[in-house]
């Protein structure tokens, strides 16, 4: 938090009791009173849990009693077992409970309050570097009266005694030696909680990414050796006696869960939460995550994902940072990271939250919600009781974030919808146009493989059981419409309309239309469609755009494609009224046409939609409105607006380390 300059009304005055608590809460000079604060409270808070509330065994007792089949000379990991389970954890863990094991003279019950006020002491070191990092990062003081509030972390620590709670304060100590540039001592402290918990392999992309920007590839290398070497001693009494066992058990990535305790997947099937197309699909959702982070948020400021990995190699032995790396960048890089690690979880079980809970308010103040949204993280949408209700805000904030340059947030939101309602599909002609002017073909195919995941991962639960009967349902192109729900074609005899030919026909308008506008309007400005597609082929890493691509562009190609679609729709029924109500004001206006006649086209297509049942006259209505629409959007293709436009060599803004 930048200091603030004392005002004369900054100073405690308990004569004015309101002014005194908003200036505690919100004047960074008295940061540290209130956590200190806080922490007091905690601490009392703790006592109180250890005097009042009976202790549950879970897993300790399980420690002691592998920690006391090592301490006998077994160095097997496979035969080092306990009442719940064997042993899966690092090296690290044995050496924790080791220490314990001596405390406890063998795990005694006797010794539970002190190994109780232990973790109570743990748990207070944690919140204390929660603190630091939160204040490096700029964070209100105000913000931490959010973090004593769970009751699920007071018991991880204190009532279960879970080793989750030892690699936390590491890990988040480590992130403080970041933000103070202390790189050697960050890396040892993320080794040392790695040999602890293998969780914290989550924040490895953070690292990398942090170590390159700020010392370069050759520095980077190093630092990451001292990571691996603070993993590699405490294991040395395994790995030189039974290597394969301790690798096998203490770093097991295929490790099956217990469908009964996980938090996250309650809801997908036993069968499908066990197989391995769905542990398969979740790795590749947190592949893709980062890839969107890597390429779309966390280099942005860099010049790209892409531009920090040559600078990398042009020059190993400099930093690839061509703006400051702030201490709210490095907690924010660093919390993402484990976030996105957590949403694509095999399974999280309850002590699992202790991973990422003091981070939830600092991720929830990087967003740009309202206060009260970000104290409670959820929102209430009223839709109509129709799909197509869920599908049409996601395809609407999928060409915003178009507008906005968040491709990879666009192509995500598009495959959403898609896996929704195939309508969107719709969409397609643009979203390939758009992606290949402004990104180039090899983008562009990475942003489009984005799309295909986003569709294909909420697919696994069938594609891996009945993969040919789901394909054949739920991407239906021949689906038979009934004639008593059309709206479009109702002037069209039944057996016409229900006629193969009718439908061949409809696809063939279809594709022209699709061929007028994109070569006849959507890239004149960029030299004709075959000139776009030349520039995409000869440097496929460049932009095949040579002017400007407007926001008025983007909504214009977006709405006019789908507008394409649905006047060559085989069947409209009145739900799919919502796939293009919002645009058609928009699409109105980007006609020439006198404004009399634009509200009079959207007057009749707002009457043919409300007339029910359809009728000759409304469907013939529905589709002149449509033509005369496409048509003056055809003519009246907005080129050179003044409107806001998306530049592609925005000033990177250099922000000061603090």
């Amino acid at each position: 938090m930048p200091p603030t300059i004392p005002q004369a009304n900054d100073t405690l005055d308990i004569t004015h009791p309101l002014r005194t608590v908003k200036n505690l809460l919100t004047r960074s000079q008295y940061f540290w009173f209130v956590a200190c604060l806080v922490l007091i409270g905690d601490a009392t808070l703790c006592r109180l849990i250890i005097r009042f509330i009976p202790y549950t065994e879970i897993d300790f007792e399980t420690y002691m009693i592998q920690t006391d089949l090592y301490l006998t000379g077994e160095r097997d990991y496979s035969k080092i077992t306990g009442p719940t389970g064997p042993l899966v954890y690092p090296a690290g863990h044995v050496h924790i409970h080791h220490l314990l094991y001596n405390f406890t003279e063998g795990g005694g019950l006797e010794y539970l309050p002190k190994i109780q006020e232990l973790y109570a002491g743990l748990y207070l070191i944690t919140m204390a570097l929660t603190f630091l990092v939160y204040r490096r990062a700029g964070i209100p003081q105000y913000v931490l009266l959010l973090l004593p509030l769970s009751k699920r972390l007071h018991s991880i620590y204190v009532l279960r005694l879970f080793n989750d709670c030892w690699a936390a304060p590491l890990s988040m100590g480590a992130i403080y030696a970041f933000q103070k540039r202390r790189w050697a001592i960050g890396c040892f402290l993320f080794g040392i909680a790695i040999s602890i918990k293998m969780n914290v392999l989550l924040y490895m992309p953070a690292i990398c990414l942090t170590l390159l920007l700020t010392n370069g590839l050759v520095l980077s290398l190093f630092y990451l050796s001292l990571v691996f070497t603070a993993v590699l001693i405490p294991s040395l009494p395994f790995l030189e006696t039974y290597p394969r066992e301790y690798l096998v058990n203490a770093f097991d990535l295929s490790r099956q869960f217990l469908y009964k305790w996980t938090v996250n997947w309650r809801f997908v099937p036993e069968p499908t939460f066990l197989s391995l197309p769905f542990a398969r699909g979740l790795l590749l959702c947190h592949i893709a995550l980062l890839g969107v982070f890597g390429f779309g948020v966390w280099c942005r400021k860099h010049g790209g994902a892409l531009s920090v990995v040559e600078r990398a190699l042009q020059n190993p032995i400099k930093e690839a940072a061509i703006s400051s790396v702030t201490q709210d960048y490095i907690a924010t890089v660093f919390f993402t990271a484990n976030l996105i690690g957590i949403l694509c979880a095999r399974s999280l079980h309850y002590q699992f939250y202790s991973w990422y809970a003091t981070q939830l308010p600092l991720l929830a103040w990087r967003t740009k919600y309202p206060i009260i949204l970000r104290k409670r993280l959820h929102s209430i949408y009223v839709l109509r009781l129709f799909n197509d209700g869920w599908a049409a805000p996601l395809s609407m904030g999928a060409i915003f974030a178009f507008q906005k340059r968040r491709w990879a947030v666009g192509c995500i939101l598009f495959g959403l919808a898609v896996s929704i309602k195939m309508n969107v599909l719709l969409y397609m002609p643009a979203l390939c146009l758009t992606l290949l002017l402004t990104n180039g073909l090899i983008l562009s195919l990475f942003y489009l493989s984005l799309t295909f995941s986003a569709v294909l991962i909420p697919s696994l639960p069938f594609l891996e059981s009945y993969p040919r009967e789901y394909l054949v349902n739920a991407f239906d192109l021949s689906r038979q419409f009934l004639y008593k729900w059309t709206v479009n074609w109702r002037f069209v005899p039944e057996p016409t309309f229900l006629s193969v030919p009718f439908a061949r026909g409809l696809l063939l308008c279809h594709i022209a239309l699709l061929g007028i506008f994109g070569f006849g309007v959507w890239c004149r400005k960029q030299g004709g469609a075959l000139a776009v597609l030349e520039r995409a082929l000869q440097n496929p890493i460049k932009e095949a755009a040579i002017s400007s691509v407007t926001q008025d562009y983007i909504a214009t190609v977006f709405f006019t494609a789908n507008l394409i679609g649905i006047l060559c729709a085989r069947s409209l029924h009145y739900q799919f009224y919502s796939w293009y109500a919002t645009q058609l004001p928009l699409l109105a206006w980007r006609t020439k046409y006198p404004v009399v006649l634009r509200i009079a086209i959207l007057a009749a297509i707002e009457y043919a939609w409300n007339t029910y049942p359809s009728t000759d006259l409304s469907s013939g209505l529905l589709l002149g409105a449509h033509v005369l629409l496409i048509l003056g959007v055809f003519f009246g293709f907005p080129e050179g607006r003044n409107t806001s436009i998306v530049r592609w060599d925005d000033e990177i803004q250099v922000e000061k380390f603090e």
